[in-house]
């Protein structure tokens, strides 16, 4: 693909997911936040830790981190679907947390500082980069040493 083409399918992808933010919380997707969950419990953070959420969808993972953080961390939350973060924060809001950023952002383009998170996380986010090296690449590069 070209640089033309990863343009066209991120946004197609952004599109549908826009398209489907407000059922995506439905029964049928149940499993997201026990994911959600049992990930969180194998990133062992800590309260005070920034963690950075990427392709958060509606914050099955947010939620979790944000409660493992506690109020003295911040997590990060980022996806390219506008809709999808807005059911995010309505969902975070019900859970009462308040230890979340949302931000419309390219994970593959992060506007973050280098080593500036003590985690990054995505759950079923990686597959819909076009440029998975590219996109890792910074992942790693916002994420602290270690």
């Amino acid at each position: 693909m070209n640089d033309f083409d990863h343009e066209v399918f991120k946004n197609d992808i952004t599109d549908v997911f826009d398209l489907v933010a407000s059922g995506y919380d439905s029964p049928a997707l149940r499993f997201f936040p026990f994911v959600a969950d049992r990930l969180v419990g194998l990133m062992r953070l800590q309260p005070g830790d920034k963690v950075l959420d990427i392709c958060c969808g509606t914050g099955a993972v947010s939620a979790a981190a944000a409660q493992a953080v506690s109020s003295a961390g911040r997590v990060h939350a980022v996806d390219r679907s506008e809709a999808m973060l807005g059911q995010a924060g309505k969902n975070l809001r019900k859970l009462d947390l308040h230890n979340v950023d949302y931000h419309v952002m390219d994970a593959s383009d992060l506007e973050f500082k280098s080593d500036y998170f003590n985690a990054v996380v995505s759950s079923f986010g990686l597959f819909f980069m076009p440029d998975m090296e590219l996109a890792l690449k910074q992942w790693m590069r916002v994420a602290k040493p270690g």
